[in-house]
């Protein structure tokens, strides 16, 4: 027998809105790398991110910043459930490469150069010889042999401004940087605009990595990041910090 009372529940419901269902709380590791992480904000691209996941999930994302190699550890031990933007080249050694989302954004890969310093990069034996500013801890899809086999040399320092200092001081002529991170210091250091950009060398997918232990809400989170691309939020978001 129905309900006569059912329709007026409903329109109750509907106007007063159901609450979510209750989320987990996932323990994420965060490195300082404007603009993908800012630690002096809390914020930044992938904090956005988590913050519209969470919006729509009302799961609660637990940020906290880690040198990168301690991250790496901790996420080995089981003690962080996510670590944002990665692709799984970067964490192939790792004794626990994790299980990764959808793609939802691509990193450009870009040598800069100092004024009058640069040179064409087809392959990396063009960079023979050469000392090049690096993020420690960081892979650099095609050119990590290269730093193997000493045809050229990393000077490696633990962000960006640093590795902008080495240009501006002259210890280095190039360094290795992703093109979203050149827009944004570009804003902030006006004198980099000068500085001269190679073309892309490796555009890389990037997602989030999940812990095994939290394989049971992969597809869920695949769900959110897909509708998320499709109605431009994470384009959006990238565009904040451009």
């Amino acid at each position: 027998m129905s309900n006569p009372l059912a329709p007026l529940v409903l329109l109750v419901l509907i106007l007063l809105g159901v609450p979510k269902v209750q989320g987990e709380t996932f323990r994420v590791g965060f490195y300082n790398a404007p603009p993908l992480m800012i630690q002096t904000q809390n914020g930044g691209i992938y904090h956005d991110i988590l913050t519209a996941i969470a919006d729509r999930t009302n799961h609660h994302f637990e940020i906290s910043y880690f040198p990168i190699t301690r991250l790496q550890r901790l996420f080995e031990l089981a003690k962080l459930d996510l670590e944002p933007g990665i692709n799984p080249l970067w964490r192939q050694d790792s004794t626990e490469p994790g299980l990764y989302s959808i793609p939802f954004a691509t990193l450009d890969q870009v040598l800069l150069f100092r004024p009058g310093r640069q040179i064409e990069v087809r392959t990396p034996e063009d960079l023979r010889g050469r000392l090049i500013g690096a993020i420690r801890g960081y892979i650099y899809p095609g050119f990590m042999d290269g730093f193997k086999r000493g045809i050229y040399q990393r000077l490696d320092v633990t962000d960006e401004p640093q590795l902008l200092s080495l240009l501006e001081k002259g210890r280095v002529d190039q360094v290795f940087i992703d093109r979203v991170v050149l827009n944004y210091w570009q804003k902030l250091k006006p004198e980099t605009v000068a500085y001269q950009v190679s073309p892309t060398l490796a555009g890389l997918e990037i997602m989030m990595r999940i812990h095994p232990s939290q394989a049971a809400h992969l597809d869920g989170l695949n769900q959110v990041l897909a509708a998320l691309m499709t109605e431009g939020v994470i384009e959006e978001i990238f565009s904040r910090y451009q």
